[in-house]
């Protein structure tokens, strides 16, 4: 069973401004943790309970994480430390078997599903709508983007509930499809009762 990991807000926040483009010593600083390993340590633990996993800011942070230790071993490894030197080389090997995530597919759903709402000309009155099927189309370009194999098949289990988000703003051609029939009943009957009045009106002429 795998050991649940504990992560606080501060983590969620650390990871948050990393992914915004600040550097971890910039970060303990602002946050008032203790040093940069700390808060590098907490935004590892942010990435850990994402419920999917970000595969390339893993691999980042880890590539920060393994150079900020060559950095502190690097003046006593020039001096001759055997211990440091080492250590150094025990990091690279480390580095030599961190492979980088396969890059995505190319295939941008956020993107598809924006411009599909600018099409269907939708207004603020479906604000939450187009928020949650773009929340959805995220998640799934996540997961394409930075894991692979059962994660990957997990996310695209979402496409039915986006599907379903389309099928609202009429924008799948079955939903189109549907409502064109139901206009052309709705008109056909119009024209039968129309003509029921007319034929009506006839019969009290004649009558």
């Amino acid at each position: 069973m795998a050991k649940r990991v504990h992560v606080s807000e501060r983590d969620r926040e650390i990871l948050r401004l990393w992914r915004g483009g600040g550097q971890f010593d910039e970060i303990a600083k602002l946050l008032e943790v203790r040093n940069a390993e700390v808060a590098l340590a907490g935004a590892l633990r942010a990435l850990e309970a994402e419920p999917v996993p970000d595969l390339m800011a893993r691999w980042r942070i880890e590539n920060i994480r393994l150079d900020r230790l060559t950095a502190g071993l690097w003046d006593a490894a020039a001096s001759g430390d055997q211990g440091a030197v080492d250590r150094i080389v025990k990091i690279s090997e480390v580095r030599s078997r961190l492979k980088e995530p396969a890059p995505p597919d190319g295939v941008n759903l956020v993107d598809a599903f924006d411009r599909t709402v600018e099409a269907c000309g939708v207004d603020d009155r479906d604000a939450a709508l187009i928020a949650g099927g773009r929340k959805i189309a995220h998640r799934i370009d996540q997961a394409s983007a930075t894991s692979s194999g059962e994660e990957v098949t997990k996310a695209l289990y979402l496409l039915p509930h986006l599907n379903k988000v389309l099928e609202a703003m009429l924008a799948t051609p079955a939903a189109r499809a549907a409502v064109s029939a139901s206009a052309e009943r709705v008109k056909s009957q119009g024209v039968d009762e129309l003509a029921k009045q007319r034929q009506k009106v006839r019969s009290r002429k004649t009558g």
